[in-house]
């Protein structure tokens, strides 16, 4: 037997409801009425003689029944007296027993009429059970019945996507359907993949993820792709109920996925899923990033993706939905009453709905405890006003007033990561600042300084989730505009950005130091003032991160605007690596850079410390095909010759 969770509803919609089934049970037209005060009157309709039967909705099942039945008594009861109704109805969401109905019949007399007009949870629950459709109509009702949770939790899920699918399902009470929900739902079933771009904030994640729900309760298999496609391909089952969602899967470095050919793998993988009438695929995009990305991408043009795009714009959020939007943050949220209040002072709520910047995303923002901490119940108008008209500084307060230099650093080291991290990086790359202050702190007097600032931050402004496959945790951005926010912060500060990319010393952070270039975020001359500062740090004998200074190296060396700007640090640098005494103590990827070196003729081939270097790597991996590629036919042979 079904059961609905009436407690997914906010009361406004447990009015709509009501007024259904009391339409029901009379076969009466319902009038309902705008929201704001009733005067214990959420709903009318009149009988024999024009005479007014009303409707009270109490959406109180948190509250219980005691609370219900002082409030009645004290509030509802002189009210509905001095209405004097012919009929009077009670709808409840609160579980009501027999004396209990006898007890409010009694409140109520003589216009409550009957016992039978006191409808309790249990009465509620059976309408929805008689009247699927009805059900339906409530889109988070249908979705909290005990069928489709069940249903929910034993599809088949696909490794890190449990954890992604509780996010999903405890969001989506604060979820409003609007028409994008249908029209992209009737396209991803006609099409079998869409990609759902729009600009940030408009809510094509949580649009995403909830067309995600509609098909596990189908019961496709679930498959939330965080890095790559081969993720998907790696679990494909030919004929088995599947759906795949990949979220921003262009991202911010769209220029070195497009170069990594990742263009050919998105089109191969929409016409596989295309053939196969079993898959579902789903994709978003800012809208900026995918033109983009079209604009460089021949197989994208050539292929009319954007047949499979579906834009989200906020014209399609009409006021209404709006206001439902910020209605439900209210109501499903943590805000103290009395800042809720300050949003009802002259109705302010209009200017919130009505403002040219209102996005699914500042609502959440502005409606988030954790996000005005600090900030009193009076000055909140103030802090929302200032929300809506700066959106690029959304984070300043949580940023500069919530965390503390280690968890500003945190966030921060996370962005220039790229976005995303392994805690076990993260907390390599802080454990350097501990190393270089001075005096340094013992070890476990860090380990609680992390951890404090790190908790501070999760949840604030960066987000932590298990990855099981590597036995490791990976630590992401709240949300994209947090990147927004720390990159605008420090674009013009040469030197902290040397020190970020300095902390990580991985690939990663090199990336997205060229990718920040490329986009134009960082200006060119800050971009080689970093680099100098790289090179001055990491190119010594010997070498403080082998590894990093490898990668830096190729990096520079493959850049052909930058590459001649360092001619000089190169060739000191390939010297450098092989002054090193024991090359068994280099690290695995310094072969290409190494041909490099020659044929570039930063090294003579026949130097004896590049011949010691080659034959030292040919000899422990037996044969090395950079080395032996070399296309100095003389290096190639002189490694062989002695």
């Amino acid at each position: 037997m079904s059961t609905y969770d009436l407690n997914k509803l906010n009361d406004k919609e447990f009015e709509a409801l009501a007024a259904q089934v009391v339409i029901s049970r009379t076969g009466r037209s319902v009038e309902r009425f705008k929201p704001g005060k009733d005067k214990g009157v959420d709903g009318r309709f009149f009988v024999a003689g024009a005479q007014e039967a009303i409707i009270q909705a109490k959406h109180w099942e948190r509250s219980g029944i005691t609370l219900l039945l002082a409030a009645l008594e004290k509030k509802e009861a002189p009210k509905v007296r001095a209405l004097k109704p012919s009929r009077y109805l009670l709808v409840t969401s609160v579980p009501l027993s027999r004396a209990n109905k006898q007890a409010i019949k009694a409140l109520f007399a003589p216009h409550l009429l009957s016992e039978e007009d006191v409808i309790g949870h249990e009465d509620v629950q059976d309408f929805l059970r008689e009247n699927p459709k009805i059900v339906e109509q409530h889109y988070k009702l249908w979705l909290a019945s005990a069928e489709v949770l069940r249903l929910i939790y034993t599809a088949p899920i696909i490794g890190r996507s449990a954890f992604k699918m509780e996010d999903v399902l405890a969001f989506s009470r604060k979820y409003v359907a609007t028409k994008c929900h249908a029209e992209a739902l009737n396209r991803l079933n006609a099409s079998g993949a869409i990609i759902i771009i729009g600009e940030p904030g408009i809510g094509k994640s949580t649009l995403a993820e909830q067309l995600v729900l509609n098909y596990a309760v189908k019961g496709y298999e679930l498959c939330f792709v965080e890095n790559e496609l081969t993720e998907a391909e790696a679990v494909w089952r030919p004929n088995r109920r599947q759906i795949f969602y990949y979220d921003d899967f262009l991202g911010r470095n769209y220029l070195d996925v497009i170069g990594r050919n990742h263009d050919s793998h998105v089109i191969n993988f929409i016409r596989r899923v295309g053939n196969d009438k079993s898959k579902r695929f789903i994709l978003t995009s800012r809208t900026t990033i995918m033109q983009q990305g079209k604009s460089l991408s021949d197989l994208f043009r050539t292929h009319n993706i954007d047949q499979r795009e579906y834009e989200v714009r906020i014209t399609d959020i009409t006021p209404v939905d709006k206001a439902k939007i910020l209605y439900n943050h209210l109501w499903f949220g943590d805000l103290d009453e009395a800042f809720v209040e300050q949003l009802y002072v002259d109705k302010r709520y209009h200017q919130v709905i009505a403002h040219q910047n209102f996005n699914p995303r500042l609502i959440s923002f502005i409606t988030d405890t954790h996000k005005i901490a600090g900030i009193q119940a009076e000055q909140y108008w103030n802090y929302v006003l200032r929300t809506l008209e700066n959106l690029r500084d959304v984070w300043h307060g949580v940023f500069e007033h919530q965390l503390d230099d280690l968890g500003r650093l945190i966030a921060s080291l996370v962005v220039f990561h790229g976005g995303t991290i392994s805690e076990k990086k993260l907390r390599a790359a802080c454990e350097r600042t501990r190393l270089s202050t001075v005096p340094s702190p013992t070890a476990s007097e860090w380990q609680l300084r992390f951890e404090r600032s790190f908790q501070m931050s999760v949840g604030a402004i960066i987000t932590r989730s298990i990855d099981r496959a590597l036995l490791d945790a990976k630590v992401g951005l709240f949300n994209p505009s947090v990147g927004d926010f720390i990159i605008h912060r420090f674009c013009a500060d040469e030197n902290t950005i040397e020190s970020f990319a300095s902390l990580l010393r991985d690939d990663d952070a090199l990336t997205q130091l060229f990718s920040l270039r490329r986009g134009k975020l960082i200006t060119e001359d800050c971009f080689r003032q970093v680099l100098r500062r790289l090179v001055s740090r990491f190119w010594q004998v010997p070498f403080e991160s082998p590894d990093f200074a490898t990668g830096l190296s190729l990096k520079v060396s493959s850049d052909d605007s930058i590459r001649d700007a360092f001619r000089v640090q190169l060739a000191g640098l390939a010297s450098g690596f092989f002054d090193l005494a024991d090359a068994t103590s280099l690290p695995e990827n310094l072969s290409p850079y190494a041909v490099y070196a020659v044929n570039e003729k930063l090294i003579a081939p026949d130097d004896e410390r590049w011949l010691k270097f080659a034959r030292s790597v040919i000899g422990r991996t037996g044969l090395d095909e950079d080395l032996t590629g070399c296309r100095s036919l003389s290096c190639y042979s002189t490694i062989y010759s002695r």
